[in-house]
């Protein structure tokens, strides 16, 4: 006996077709919204780490790692003296910063300690993201869109934060929303240092390279 086979009719395949993009585009509205929600978290940590640096400084006056009597507070583990220039400057003051944010009860205890591979802040939104704070003079070592003679948070990938972690269309979102929304210029810029250079950052212009889907960017932001 033959039995008959029928397949799909153009109506049901329609319907099908019709369902499935229907799924796609909400799981691809979810990614973006989810996304999106991280780079908002990452903004608020980044103004409360700002406000964390601020209160640290009217409490004591000076700020972290540039205290010039932390042992007296605090005692002499995991802890340095700063020099009280107004910076954060040198390996044995910007070690200490997230140290002693923590000392204060100012930002969450994530282990930090005084080396290479946990003094740098770190973050709930992103992974991977850390940001060392301190100061540098100018011009030097890749501040190439630098003129201004302030300490500030290096954020991106690597120990120290200054390997590409932002795609260009993510570093111009914070930028926009924190600053001018340039790369080489205010407050909040570019660092030419591990892997982020102006070709993967700006393709080599004056702004972000937004056609860009590989993470190119760091993100310097100054603040006092």
């Amino acid at each position: 006996m033959h039995k008959n086979k029928q397949g799909f009719s153009l109506l049901e395949l329609s319907i099908v077709i019709t369902i499935i993009a229907i799924i796609s585009a909400g799981i691809f509205a979810g990614d973006k919204f989810v996304h999106s929600s991280r780079l908002n978290k990452l903004i608020a940590e980044i103004n409360n780490n700002l406000t964390a640096l601020k209160t640290f400084k009217t409490t004591h006056g000076y700020w972290p790692g540039d205290l010039p009597d932390a042992e007296d507070i605090w005692g002499s583990s995991n802890v340095d003296n700063g020099n009280g220039d107004g910076f954060i400057t040198g390996s044995s003051e910007y070690h200490n910063v997230g140290v002693q944010l923590v000392k204060e009860n100012l930002i969450k205890d994530k282990s930090y300690a005084r080396s290479n591979a946990s003094y740098a802040l770190q973050y709930d939104s992103f992974d991977g993201l850390k940001s060392a704070v301190f100061y540098q003079d100018p011009g030097v070592s890749g501040f190439n869109y630098s003129s201004l003679n302030r300490n500030r948070f290096q954020i991106g990938g690597g120990y120290h934060g200054f390997d590409a972690f932002f795609i260009p269309k993510d570093a111009h979102a914070i930028d926009v929303k924190l600053d001018d929304g340039k790369p080489r210029s205010g407050t909040i810029f570019y660092r030419i240092f591990g892997t982020t250079t102006d070709a993967s950052c700006t393709n080599s212009t004056t702004s972000y390279y937004l056609s860009s889907n590989i993470p190119g960017c760091n993100i310097i932001y100054e603040f006092e």
